[in-house]
């Protein structure tokens, strides 16, 4: 829960210091135009792809420990069926 509020805190504070400096910057005289270029695929492809590898990053061993546990498990499971029953 700390984290979590720790993250509502730090966005607060960027949202913040954000609107002082575009305030510090452009003139509330001048209109500002909507940001149009047309590359949005282009300008949010690094972050998706920082975001999928961090997630990969993290999901991988997951991924690896669960399919040697399954690994175990069969060869438990093929050996058990070999033995001969008394």
């Amino acid at each position: 829960m700390v984290k979590f509020g720790g993250t509502v805190a730090a966005i607060a504070f960027a949202y913040q210091h954000d609107e002082d400096v575009r305030a510090h910057f452009v003139p509330k005289a001048r209109p500002q135009r909507p940001r149009t270029t047309g590359h949005n695929t282009q300008d949010a492809l690094p972050a998706a792809l920082a975001l999928g590898g961090t997630w990969s990053r993290h999901a991988w061993p997951a991924i690896r420990t669960a399919a040697a546990r399954t690994g175990t498990m069969f060869e438990a499971a093929c050996s058990a069926r070999s033995q001969p029953s008394s």
